[in-house]
């Protein structure tokens, strides 16, 4: 998703016991006083996806803390990569709306290229009963793309950007491809929303769901001291952490990682671990103590 952005390393972590993140942008009233929460299938312990709703059409997506926009597999993929999905078709939707020239851009992944249309819809958060509801929400249509886990196996037809900003941030819209220039800048689906605070938890045990949570029990989580250990976002773009150390039994080497301290960020789109050229020797003698199965 933005493996890479800080020098040290980037991690990709989800709070285990669902740490409420709060969005960097002026405290102000949800838009929705009501709960919601959406439970996560679990596909093999790397793929995590939750219903979403475009123009009455329930995709299965990844909510991607890592990016920032609304991508979802559409009839205009064709058989290369819609195969074994299910995928969004404009011409069911009486809310689409058609993006003035057709724009088509390119976004780029850690895991690869999607390029997609842009247009326009009615977006839930949720199933389409959902009440956190926006109207004419920015959205991509995937026309192709290069990310080779997103083949027929994967479990998600659609990645939802839950980046912290209340719009895309300049260097992260998508590039137009017909001259490489930056597409426009837009409001977030959270900010949208009028979302501030959110909980993403992953149950212990192979096969078990993850959930989505939002509204206003997960606010008053955020600020549960007693429940909860607050971290500062000390990111610009992305939900990045302050790290101060990296331990592991057997392994004296990890506590020089992080002196005085590097970059983490928490990103739910994606489940490898990606760390700078100097992590390699601790991460060649903690693969040997992992087993297959990740224990």
């Amino acid at each position: 998703s933005a493996d890479g952005l800080l020098a040290a390393v980037v991690l990709a972590l989800l709070p285990a016991v669902g740490q409420p993140m709060k969005l960097r942008r002026n405290l102000r009233l949800a838009k929705i006083n009501e709960d919601l929460k959406i439970q996560l299938t679990n596909k093999n312990n790397v793929q995590y996806s939750g219903a979403f709703s475009v123009g009455g059409q329930a995709l299965p997506v990844i909510f991607d803390t890592g990016s920032f926009e609304v991508i979802v597999l559409s009839t205009m993929c064709g058989a290369s990569c819609a195969e074994g999905h299910v995928v969004y078709d404009k011409t069911k939707s009486t809310t689409f709306v058609e993006e003035n020239e057709s724009i088509t851009a390119r976004h780029y992944f850690g895991s690869g290229p999607v390029t997609s249309q842009k247009g326009r819809e009615v977006i839930r958060l949720g199933p389409p009963t959902s009440p956190y509801e926006v109207n004419s929400m920015p959205f991509w249509q995937v026309v192709t793309h290069g990310i080779k886990a997103w083949n027929e196996h994967a479990a998600f037809s659609g990645i939802v950007g839950l980046g912290h900003p209340s719009f895309t941030p300049e260097g992260y819209t998508a590039e137009l491809v017909d001259n490489g220039a930056s597409t426009d800048s837009h409001e977030s689906l959270l900010s949208s929303l009028g979302v501030w605070s959110f909980a993403l938890c992953l149950q212990r045990g192979r096969g078990e769901p993850g959930w989505l949570s939002l509204g206003p029990s997960v606010q008053a989580l955020a600020g549960d001291s007693k429940q909860f250990q607050s971290l500062k976002v000390v990111g610009k773009v992305h939900w990045g952490l302050r790290m101060t150390a990296v331990e592991s039994p057997g392994l004296p080497m990890a506590s020089k990682l992080c002196d005085p301290s590097c970059g983490a960020i928490v990103d739910s789109g994606t489940s490898l671990i990606a760390v700078p050229p100097n992590a390699l020797t601790f991460v060649q003698a903690l693969q040997k103590q992992i087993k297959p199965d990740c224990s």
